[in-house]
């Protein structure tokens, strides 16, 4: 949050010195605009109920009930990947009758498409995973923070979030997603707004160091 309120200070030095137009003439590439969240979820089938096993994969069934905020307000999810691979790295200290480990995933170029013709590229990250055992049934759950990037022809825009799912004996379960915008400037264009913002700000110094002396 630093780096946009420093971002948002050299906008606003721009501004009182009549330089903003000079941004926006100068052709270059901005970050999209995009702001607000989006949650969706549905059922899973494939997961491993077992004990920390070596990898699993998390078959997504059709998004079903999306909610948006903001720019995502009446926005669906047009596609959606169809599957998610996780890989163990570590055991977590286990309670009782439930297990836990410690998982990686990938990162998918196309975790999901919207309606509004963006799409979601999702970092690579980790997650946890639990696994609790009921006389004869096993039941599965877990977390992991989402990061990624919101992108369309106009430009990105950085997206966090996260993903949890549950799991039962026989391998179905449920998942749901929820992701939150995080706006900033492509890197090409706040060196610029930066100089803008600095160099304003130093001619105006200059000004009032003058009518001082």
């Amino acid at each position: 949050m630093k780096t946009l309120s420093k971002f948002g200070l050299a906008v606003a030095g721009a501004a009182a010195m009549g330089s903003v137009a000079t941004v926006f003439d100068s052709g270059e590439a901005y970050a999209a605009t995009l702001n607000g969240s989006i949650s969706f979820g549905g059922f899973l089938t494939g997961v491993n109920t077992g004990v920390n096993p070596t990898s699993d994969t998390f078959n997504f069934g059709a998004p079903s009930g999306s909610t948006g905020t903001g720019d995502f307000s009446g926005v669906t999810i047009s596609s959606l990947v169809s599957s998610l691979k996780i890989d163990f790295l570590s055991a977590l200290p286990s309670s009782g009758t439930t297990t836990s480990g410690l998982y990686s995933f990938g990162a998918i170029p196309n975790l999901f498409t919207l309606s509004n013709g963006f799409t979601f590229a999702l970092d690579p990250g980790t997650l946890t995973r639990d696994r609790t055992k009921f006389g004869n049934l096993v039941s599965v759950g877990g977390f992991g923070f989402l990061t990624g990037k919101f992108f369309n022809t106009s430009g990105e825009v950085s997206g966090l979030g996260s993903l949890s799912f549950t799991g039962a004996t026989g391998g179905s379960g449920t998942y749901g997603v929820t992701i939150t915008t995080e706006e900033i400037p492509t890197p090409v264009l706040l060196p610029g707004l930066l100089g803008l913002g600095v160099a304003a700000l130093r001619r105006k110094q200059e000004e009032d160091e003058l009518a001082d002396s």
